[in-house]
């Protein structure tokens, strides 16, 4: 098996096309001091633009490119949070030698643990591009018994992922204080 070529993916050094997104937490059972946010980028032609492998049974098969960088939470208060992410962040350029790689804002996520702990539940909610530009508010409803982790831990000794979910309608009225929520609404940045 062949090691596959590892390139620098290039960022604009000024991105233009900013947007704001500020995270509410509303009713959590507990804090939360690990916040990390991130901004999801795929190469949308990987097909036409990137590296074939050469392993066995996969030949000439280009693999995905994408990339999810850190992007910096700012805390308002006790629990609310901002980021700032740019849609235009990613350098369009031929990587491979197979052609332009074109570049494409996915989503903006968060984790979020109560205390950091590899253990804890990973509580991951997200907004898509489409989402962000639009400038809405999406609002994602997590289990409080799943805080600060599940028991029993997955085999690997690593917490569960908790993505949310959108709504409680399937949820019977006398159980809905069982969950909190975060709020993720996005706006502009004005130059």
């Amino acid at each position: 098996m062949n090691a596959e070529k590892t390139v620098e993916l290039k960022v604009r050094p000024r991105p233009q096309q900013a947007y704001r997104i500020v995270m509410t937490i509303e009713n959590a059972p507990g804090p939360f001091e690990q916040i990390v946010g991130s901004a999801r980028y795929d190469v949308v032609n990987y097909q036409a633009c990137g590296e074939l492998s050469r392993i066995r049974g996969a030949e000439g098969v280009a693999s995905r490119i994408e990339t999810q960088p850190e992007v910096r939470m700012e805390r308002l208060s006790d629990n609310t949070y901002a980021a700032t992410v740019y849609a235009d962040l990613m350098i369009d350029e031929d990587y491979y030698g197979r052609g332009t790689c074109h570049w494409k804002f996915s989503y903006f996520s968060a984790l979020l643990r109560a205390t950091g702990d590899e253990r804890e539940t990973r509580f991951l909610p997200s907004i898509d591009a489409t989402e962000i530009f639009e400038k809405k508010a999406i609002r994602k409803y997590f289990w409080k018994k799943s805080y600060p982790m599940d028991s029993p831990l997955p085999s690997n000794g690593h917490g569960f992922p908790e993505f949310g979910q959108m709504n409680l309608d399937n949820v019977p009225d006398d159980r809905k204080s069982e969950f909190f929520s975060i709020v993720l609404a996005a706006s502009d940045v004005r130059p």
